[in-house]
């Protein structure tokens, strides 16, 4: 697998509603709308490209990532497979990996992916903890046992696609082994 590392992932994750639309294929134009509604919600100006990467190199946008970087350790617990993440009681995205390392590598991009997301969102009150906890819990037993549709992919392995308490989500199966789970 060392021969692959390196071909997973590159450059900076999409925002989990992006990815989420993602998901559906739409045509390029759809994605582009995406783009620029997710900069509208970021009160972000349009560049002149339609670049998603605009909406990270805005200064706000800069400021609110440096503040969730400075209040959540961009290095993972060593035993930790993945995240969720949530902006006051909505669950914004489950990340799973196969491996610690895996999600280790991945989670200072997620985290900024998931950061924008939440950007101008409320948050949660601790108390919530619990609550949120067992969403996941359930979340995650029921992609468990769900039936999708396995297609191929425009990098390595496979994709495998599902449905699963309202929400799309994708597995990417390599070697028969799912490396990378995703709900948005």
């Amino acid at each position: 697998m060392d021969n692959h590392r390196r071909q997973f992932s590159k450059g900076s994750f999409a925002q989990p509603g992006l990815r989420s639309k993602l998901l559906e294929r739409p045509d390029q134009g759809r994605v582009w709308d995406s783009v620029a509604k997710s900069a509208r919600a970021a009160e972000v100006p349009a560049s002149p490209t339609g670049s998603y990467q605009a909406i990270y190199e805005d200064g706000k946008v800069q400021a609110h990532l440096s503040e969730v970087e400075r209040g959540l350790p961009l290095r993972a617990p060593a035993s930790a497979h993945g995240a969720a993440v949530f902006a006051g009681v909505s669950l914004l995205g489950l990340d799973l990996f196969h491996a610690p390392w895996l999600f280790g590598r991945e989670w200072p991009k997620l985290l900024r992916a998931h950061a924008v997301e939440a950007y101008r969102r409320p948050a949660a009150p601790d108390t919530l903890e619990p609550k949120l906890r067992a969403q996941v819990e359930g979340l995650i037993a029921q992609a468990a046992k769900v039936e999708g549709t396995l297609r191929g992919n425009a990098g390595v392995g496979q994709l495998f696609e599902f449905r699963v308490a309202g929400n799309r989500g994708a597995a990417l199966v390599f070697e028969n082994r799912v490396v990378h789970t995703a709900i948005p």
